[in-house]
């Protein structure tokens, strides 16, 4: 598990040759080193981009939860032979958002399609 709480991006001072750190609490939990023959500039993106890692991945995790949850697989009693169809979208079973998402992370779990 990742250290818990806000996690910010600092520098020690000079620019272009201190290291960038990123700290929680005001305790270096990640250094960027000054002599890794990055420019300053991306030193200091490195450091924000991993400072803000946390609050952007749960963030990025409860969309694709409600997306998820949005999209999930009903059966279809009106038309024809009951199938599974995405409850949001009315398309068969996965829908094309579900694919999607299994297609840029990896199989669904079995969970997704075992619902029915």
């Amino acid at each position: 598990a990742a250290t818990p709480g806000r996690w910010k991006a600092w520098t020690t001072g000079t620019t272009g040759g201190d290291p960038w750190f990123v700290a929680y609490a005001g305790c270096a939990i990640a250094q960027i080193h000054a002599d890794d023959m990055q420019g300053e500039d991306r030193r200091k993106s490195d450091a924000v981009f991993i400072a803000n890692a946390p609050a952007d991945l749960g963030r990025i995790l409860a969309a694709v939860e409600g997306l998820v949850e949005l999209h999930e697989p009903v059966l279809q009693r009106q038309w024809g032979p009951h199938r599974p169809m995405c409850r949001h979208d009315s398309f068969d079973w996965p829908c094309p958002t579900i694919n999607a998402l299994a297609a840029a992370l990896g199989p669904a779990p079995k969970t997704w399609k075992e619902t029915l």
